[in-house]
């Protein structure tokens, strides 16, 4: 949801940005109620897969945001800033909980692209 979502703001305010994301265990595939949020939001997904993402390609950002990380997964150590976003896993959640998820990740990245352009 996060990439889709800086995608649009990106778009929309023709920012010079590359927006990349992945997971340090991703899941297989997009869970349906994130689907359906984002469509609800106006962006189709349905065609997205999750990556898997390295240290090596997260060391070569400007900035990493992750997401409810926990353990030896996290990339706190970094040698970019990095930020946490203590969201909930949308996985297993409802549709109204999803975009309740959704919601929040579009006003942090917002938050995260104002604070630079």
């Amino acid at each position: 949801m996060a990439r889709a979502i800086a995608e649009e703001i990106v778009r929309e305010r023709d920012l010079d940005v590359d927006v990349y994301c992945g997971g340090t265990q991703p899941s297989d595939k997009l869970h349906v109620n994130v689907v359906r949020a984002m469509a609800e939001f106006g962006v189709d997904v349905s065609g997205r897969r999750p990556r898997k993402i390295g240290f090596e390609e997260l060391e070569s950002m400007d900035i990493v945001v992750s997401m409810g990380c926990s353990g030896s997964a996290c990339p706190s150590s970094l040698a970019v800033e990095t930020r946490e976003w203590d969201l909930e896993d949308p996985a297993g959640k409802g549709i109204e909980e999803v975009c309740k998820i959704r919601d929040e990740i579009e006003n942090l990245v917002r938050d995260l692209l104002e604070s630079f352009f």
